[in-house]
């Protein structure tokens, strides 16, 4: 018996894309969408099995239909004589949650991408701005990871991190040089 029907239409779906490269952080749009971020994050989990498992049935795919999702997914067939069951492995059947995941993380990425631009555009006068917002919204890649030296264990210095200052500055003084140019 199948599950209760989700919460992700194609509709829903655009709208929380499209908020998302607003630079909308993911809890506020989850909010705004009437859904938990746990529910989004599921969508995009989901989308990830969905591309490991959903592998078209040899048996009822001519190889015309699979050569076409080759195709639509860039997918670069191996040379020789190919069998369906070969050429269903490395396809997927596109479901809502695998479309829906990688406009995710592709938005994302469109997000961090443009604050990286406007931060260098800025240059070292208002940079500051730009590189907060990206360090909240993606703190993996942009928090600082500067910890006080303990007595065991790894951990930057004042120096490595007053050498690291000085390269953020010089990338962003070079992007301001760019604008310029």
């Amino acid at each position: 018996m199948p599950g209760r029907p989700t919460k992700l239409t194609p509709e829903r779906g655009d709208s929380i894309i499209a908020t998302l490269e607003q630079g909308v952080p993911l809890n506020l749009t989850a909010l705004a969408h009437g859904v938990h971020r746990d529910t989004i994050m599921g969508w995009v989990r989901r989308g990830d099995e969905d591309h490991d498992t959903n592998h078209p049935d040899p048996d009822t795919t001519t190889m015309a239909q699979l050569r076409a999702l080759a195709a639509a997914q860039d997918v670069d067939l191996p040379a020789g004589r190919l069998t369906k069951a070969k050429v269903a492995q490395l396809v997927t059947i596109p479901t809502v949650f695998s479309d829906f995941s990688d406009r995710y993380k592709a938005a994302q990425g469109r997000a961090f991408i443009y604050i990286i631009q406007e931060a260098r555009r800025c240059g070292k006068d208002d940079w500051k701005f730009w590189i907060t917002l990206g360090e909240r919204l993606f703190p993996d890649q942009l928090a600082r990871r500067w910890q006080p030296p303990q007595e065991e264990g790894p951990g930057m210095t004042a120096e490595q991190v007053a050498a690291d200052g000085e390269l953020v500055l010089k990338v962003l003084e070079g992007g301001k040089q760019e604008a310029a140019g």
